[in-house]
């Protein structure tokens, strides 16, 4: 009589093939899991170094802005003291120039000298103001300016440097359309 099949050599080498294969197939199952897993690490860590990057440029970034904006606001500050010395310096001047008139007397040339001096004063007060507003220390009110007026200035003060030529410049003549919404201080900037 035949022994059973389970007991016969063939059943033992196939018993021990298919041991085998399925030793290769968890092998095979638990290297392809571990190269998908190592493939998705990298791939986290590449993203993760990406953000890390994008992040540290953009700290850079604000911290070049910041410094930009310290160095203006430190300069607004400088520019705001120079102005506060400088309109200290003009009220002297049109202080003198005001004595100065008074004790010119009749005398016309040094008269008609002397009126422009406040003037004068006037616009350099007028540019101190726009460093102030540079330097944040006064806010800025737009109001309706008639624009004749400095044009009217220039034009006199230009008439006034080219005397020899006075003919080429037409009197000044006051227009309603000539008002804008501007600040007073620097409304002799585009002039």
């Amino acid at each position: 009589m035949l022994p059973p099949w389970y007991l016969t050599r063939w059943a033992y080498l196939g018993y021990v093939l298919s041991v085998i294969g399925l030793t290769i197939l968890i092998a095979l199952i638990t290297t392809f899991l571990e190269r998908r897993e190592k493939a998705r690490l990298e791939c986290l860590v590449e993203q993760r170094t990406q953000e890390l990057n994008a992040g540290i440029e953009r700290r850079q970034r604000l911290e070049a802005q910041l410094r930009q904006a310290q160095k203006l606001e430190s300069l607004g500050t400088l520019a705001g003291g120079i102005a506060h010395d400088f309109n200290n310096l003009l009220t002297s001047i049109l202080g003198y120039c005001e004595l100065a008139g008074l004790s010119a007397g009749d005398n016309a040339d040094l008269q008609a000298d002397l009126q422009e001096n406040p003037q004068a004063g006037l616009r350099a007060k007028d540019l101190v103001a726009q460093i102030l507003m540079f330097s944040r220390q006064h806010t800025v009110t737009l109001v309706p300016l008639d624009l004749s007026v400095p044009v009217a200035e220039a034009l006199k003060l230009v008439a006034h440097h080219a005397s020899n030529h006075r003919d080429r410049y037409p009197p000044h003549q006051r227009h309603r359309e000539g008002r804008r919404d501007a600040n007073p201080p620097g409304r002799r900037q585009p002039l």
